[in-house]
């Protein structure tokens, strides 16, 4: 058939062939491997292990609480992650972010001094 213009008609949707869909590879051993990692990963719903996963950590600490266990203000610790002074953080989204109790005690125990003098 041809279109206004004199030409061959372009195949629409409706009269074009239709397509085949691609075969599915087999289960290699490496995406059978992918897979059990998945599964680990992700464990069971009802285990306690996914309970546990599921649960907010109880060493994460926020600011004001990691600023008080440190004895600063929260504007000291917000100017030492700036500067890059500070305990190590956890950023769990653009405005959140989280302290590790063990890295709090690990910045404590990095500082600990003997005496005054420069070393």
């Amino acid at each position: 058939m041809l279109n206004r213009q004199g030409q061959p008609r372009r195949p629409t949707q409706a009269t074009a062939a239709p397509q085949v869909p691609a075969a599915v590879p087999a289960a290699t051993p490496a995406t059978r491997q992918g897979a059990r990692a998945s599964a680990a990963a992700h464990p069971d719903p009802g285990t306690p292990a996914a309970a546990a996963a599921l649960a907010p950590p109880s060493d994460l600490l926020t600011p004001d609480a990691a600023a008080g266990r440190l004895g600063i203000t929260k504007m000291v610790l917000e100017r030492w992650r700036g500067t890059g002074n500070g305990p190590a953080f956890v950023r769990l989204s653009r405005k959140t972010l989280r302290y590790r109790a063990a890295d709090i005690e690990r910045f404590i125990a990095e500082r600990a001094c003997a005496s005054t003098a420069a070393g």
